[in-house]
Formats: structure tokens, sequence, C-alpha cells
């Protein structure tokens, strides 16, 4: 399958306990999607056709999954028989698939001082603030996962793969500058064309109750 031209648009997909989360980047520095999908019944076969749907709108150029063959992954049989599948309709579709496992992610983020789950997703919200609101508490002792927690995995997957790992400091971005993950400041442009026509395509097809992103300045 011929390659798809990198237009610098990265995906990065987690599956969760209620089907899927997701975030795609513009470029290292500007996301502009992002969200969880809910899957109620074949968690399998409906995370899979939600992700199809999101790789056909957004078009990434890159994909980046979870490696769950590393030792320090315990995903469950479904979720490595749809990464699987996601891994292989994102070749088929002429993507790089990028694979990146929990302890290249874990290793990323102690240089934060960030090492439990939680730290790692507060740190995330600090180095991308547009996905701070959706930081959820802090779960309680016998508490279930916060749906929106997902997200943030697959932030951090990201930000492990555009960081190849260095992440010496955080910087928090905001205002009128945005300090980068991935390249020298710029000024702060958050919807371009590109992305707002993505989105304008994704609106077509419907979008989850659940997903985050803005779709309007």
């Amino acid at each position: 399958m011929k390659r798809i031209p990198d237009n610098g648009v990265t995906m990065a997909i987690v599956p969760t306990g209620r089907g899927l989360a997701y975030i795609v980047f513009e470029n290292p520095d500007l996301p502009m999607d992002w969200g969880v999908k809910d899957v109620r019944v074949n968690k399998l076969r409906d995370s899979f056709e939600k992700a199809r749907v999101l790789m056909h709108m957004l078009q990434p150029s890159v994909l980046i999954l979870e490696e769950i063959d590393d030792k320090s992954s315990r995903r469950s049989k479904w979720v490595q028989l749809l990464v699987g599948k996601l891994a292989q309709l994102g070749e088929e579709k002429g993507m790089k698939v990028v694979w990146v496992s929990r302890t290249e992610v874990r290793a990323t983020f102690a240089k934060l001082g960030a090492y439990k789950k939680y730290d790692i997703a507060r740190a995330v919200a600090r180095l991308v603030p547009e996905l701070a609101s959706r930081l959820p508490p802090r779960r309680t002792t016998g508490g279930s996962e916060h749906y929106s927690m997902g997200i943030f995995e697959a932030a951090a997957l990201a930000i492990t793969h555009f960081t190849g790992g260095v992440l010496k400091h955080l910087h928090q971005r905001g205002g009128d500058q945005r300090a980068p993950l991935g390249g020298r400041p710029r000024e702060r442009v958050y919807i371009q064309k590109a992305a707002s026509d993505r989105r304008k395509r994704s609106i077509a097809v419907g979008r989850s109750s659940v997903s985050g992103a803005p779709l309007t300045p």
C-alpha cells in the first residue's frame, strides 16, 4: 500500500473499558481533536469501526499504538486483538504505525517526577493545556476510573513519541506563546484551516457525546 504523504497529523488511540480514547495532533504543538468513543455491546467490532471512521475523517499519516507485546502490558485478549486490527488497518491505509510501550511512557514522565498514572495525566494536562478541563479528580480507593483518563493515556503515548523519551522539564503552554513539545516557540494558532476542515467532516458523520475537542475558537 502506498504510504500517505507526511501531513504532520498524528493520531494516538488507546482501548479503554468503555471502548476507545484518542487524540489527534496537527503537529506536536497543536492538538486538534480528542475524545472517548463509547461502546456498550460488541467492544472489539464496534471499537474498530469507530476507529476506522476517525481515521477516514481525520486522515493521520502517523498512528501511535501501545506496544502490547511489551512485558509491561497486561492488556486483555480483546484489547490485544483490537490493537492488532488497528495496526493492520493503519498499514493498509498507508499510515506509519508507531509502537510505544508503557515502559517508555513511564520512563519519559519519570523525568518530570510523574511515576503514577494520575501524576502522568496531570503532567500531560500541563504540557497540553487544551486537555486541562478534561482532567478528572484523582480516583478514590475502590472507585472506578473516569472515562476521560483514556484521553490522557493516548496523549502520553503521543508525547513520548514526539519527544523521543527525552522530556527533561515541563513546559506549560498557554497565552500568546506556546512552549513546544517538538520545535521552536510559535505564535498560538488554535484553528488552522486544515484542522477546521477535518472537524467539519467529523461533524458530518457524528461525534461522540463525550468527545472533548472544541469546534470553534
